[in-house]
């Protein structure tokens, strides 16, 4: 049952693995693959990981890169990096589903023990977190393990079982503090065999991975910032991000996102069985603290680091084992006690009202009928009817695998319809014009895209992303942007340009992109470009022909058509309105209204627009080559 449960687990989740790391949280899934990517093509170096998004030094360690160094392995014998980042997350979650079920079989039996790990593989939630390129199911893998031989050493002393608790320990808390610095609460109130409960060995077994933990947060955070440099990126700039207000956990509305994310692993008409954990046997024994521990501590997390876990669903992650094994818990008692059934009868309203709540789609509208049925076979079981509850029991289970089916594709289809992460297709068009464009060692400019590596990740460029919130902060004045050589908009016509403020030529080679460069050569055969370099155009006027007669205004809410110089045509302008934008073709952008415009020679008219301005003034236009 065990084997063939992983094995269906892993069988609907191959397919996807393919896909590119785009849908929902793409910003996050990326910049865990463009550290593994690294590793890959440059060797692994847990010290110093890279995410090359904020200029150099490309060094931007968070959590510990372990899972990252695995991922690199089968890059290494030849699978792409995508499906190699998805696989690495798929294996850590067998992993992870493997340590829950043996933890629940060695602390309860094996009814609970399954049921638990059918919760924990089938949830809509795992399904969609289990194979994309995050971290989540690595660190609970790490701590389910640390908590499963951590037990064993409490009860048998072996010293190499406290070894492996204390190495699995520490690779928890590093690769993610956030989400395994609760489970020493379990160890600690678990009740060994013998009759030393607590002693040295375990408070040992306990803070040592704690204190790696914060050591290696500590030392990420002096990379991070070293030399004064990219000081948003530490531990002080980013404690409201982790925490929040503490009054945020007193408001209703900001529990929503957590509140979806349990309801998609409980799944609203299993409440009914959720609801009969508190009256498992094993809840009561002398295990009765563990269980209490096992279940409750996760929220510790969320109360403590509620911003991230508000934000981000996938955090909810570290919750799921234990909302499994209290799934586990409810139907292992059912199955045991036939009077638990009564008691679940009035929970079945409430299941109703949950669905409704948390999941607020046509999903929930399948739940009365799933609730029905659960109805239905509990009433039989109440009234000791045993041959009409072994009849509902499968139409049970198929309207339950058929809810879990449509509530999973509904979260599928949310996941992919992120707008926060923006549309699938443009992000790798966006990538592909600047990999065209530009060469591997070419330090680019991003704007307009926040700091998210997936444009960096698919155009495999290196490089400053320019968020819009960091333009607002004093540091951006000291970043230099005078050595990059590429910019890329992600709105031309709005995102800002003064990074390229430094460079004195700026040419448009792309409809996002454009070359930077302190002379035209430069610009890479740029068609349109600009600049402030009045000798230029003083030189091109020696024997370039006049083309206009007298000043020519450019109103920017209408197209204005010139007659192009058969050599080349260069504009002047009059220098005002310096903030607007100058276009002579839909497929390319535009560049910033400088002194000077050159436009190399094509067809015989400019069509000629301008934007971010009412209008822009042309004093002189000659017919003359570009400069070389």
């Amino acid at each position: 049952m065990v084997v063939a449960s992983i094995a269906v687990a892993v069988a609907i989740r191959v397919p996807t693995l393919t896909q590119p790391l785009l849908e929902i949280h793409a910003f996050r899934q990326t910049q865990t693959a463009f550290q593994a990517r690294i590793f890959h093509e440059s060797g692994i170096d847990l010290l110093q990981p890279e995410v090359p998004v904020f200029g150099q030094p490309y060094a931007l360690p968070y959590e510990f890169p372990l899972f990252q160094a695995f991922a690199s392995l089968p890059m290494d014998v030849g699978i792409d990096p995508d499906p190699a980042m998805r696989l690495t997350a798929l294996v850590s979650f067998v992993i992870a589903a493997f340590c829950l079920w043996r933890l629940v079989r060695r602390m309860a039996d094996a009814v609970t023990a399954v049921a638990a790990l059918v919760a924990f593989l089938f949830s809509p939630f795992a399904i969609v977190w289990s194979r994309t390129s995050m971290i989540e199911y690595f660190v609970i893998a790490a701590a389910l393990g640390y908590l499963w031989a951590g037990l064993a050493w409490r009860d048998e002393r072996a010293p190499w079982q406290w070894l492996v608790a204390v190495v699995l320990g520490s690779i928890a808390m590093t690769v993610k503090f956030q989400s395994a610095f609760f489970w020493g609460l379990p160890l600690l109130a678990y009740r060994p065999r013998s009759s030393r409960w607590r002693d040295a060995g375990l408070l040992a077994l306990i803070a040592i991975p704690l204190v790696v933990g914060l050591g290696w947060t500590r030392y990420a955070d002096v990379v991070r910032t070293a030399d004064g440099a990219r000081p948003w990126l530490g531990a002080t700039a980013l404690a409201d991000f982790l925490f929040g207000a503490p009054l945020d956990r007193l408001d209703p509305t900001a529990w929503s996102a957590i509140a979806v994310a349990l309801g998609l692993v409980v799944g609203p008409a299993l409440l009914v069985i959720l609801w009969s954990a508190k009256d498992a046997g094993f809840v009561h024994g002398a295990q009765g603290r563990f269980w209490l521990s096992f279940i409750g501590a996760p929220l510790l997390a969320v109360v403590v680091f509620f911003n991230v876990y508000r934000i981000h669903d996938y955090y909810s992650a570290a919750i799921t084992p234990s909302l499994a094994a209290a799934l586990g818990l409810g139907a292992g008692a059912l199955w045991s006690r036939r009077d638990l059934a009564r008691a679940s009868l009035p929970v079945i309203p409430l299941a109703v009202v949950v669905g409704f709540l948390t999941l607020a789609t046509p999903v929930a509208l399948a739940l009365a009928v799933a609730v029905v049925a659960i109805a239905f076979l509990v009433r039989r079981l109440v009234q000791g009817d045993h041959h009409a509850a072994g009849r509902a029991l499968p139409v049970v289970a198929v309207i339950l695998i058929a809810l879990n089916l449509a509530t999973t594709s509904w979260y599928w289809g949310r996941a992919y319809a992120s707008a926060d992460e923006g549309d699938i297709g443009r992000i790798l068009a966006r990538a592909r014009e600047l990999a065209s464009l530009s060469a591997a060692d070419d330090p680019v400019i991003a704007v307009g895209h926040d700091w998210s590596p997936d444009l960096f990740y698919y155009a495999h460029r290196r490089g400053f992303m320019l968020a819009d919130w960091l333009v607002d902060l004093p540091a951006a004045s000291d970043i230099d942007f005078s050595r990059y050589t590429i910019l890329h908009a992600w709105d031309p016509d709005r995102d800002p340009l003064w990074p390229a403020a430094r460079s004195p030529w700026i040419g448009a080679i792309g409809a996002h992109t454009w070359a930077l460069g302190r002379s035209f050569a430069d610009l890479r055969g740029a068609i349109l470009a600009s600049t402030d370099d009045e000798s230029a155009y003083m030189g091109a006027a020696r024997n370039g022909v006049p083309i206009l007669s007298q000043p020519t205004k450019v109103t920017c809410d209408r197209e204005t058509t010139l007659d192009a110089g058969r050599a080349g045509t260069w504009l002047r302008l009059d220098g005002t309105n310096r903030d607007a934008r100058v276009r002579v073709s839909s497929d390319l952008a535009p560049v910033p209204a400088r002194g000077v415009i050159v436009v190399a020679p094509g067809s015989g008219q400019l069509r000629v627009r301008c934007s971010g301005a009412a209008a822009i003034v042309i004093v002189a236009a000659l017919d003359a080559a570009p400069p070389r």
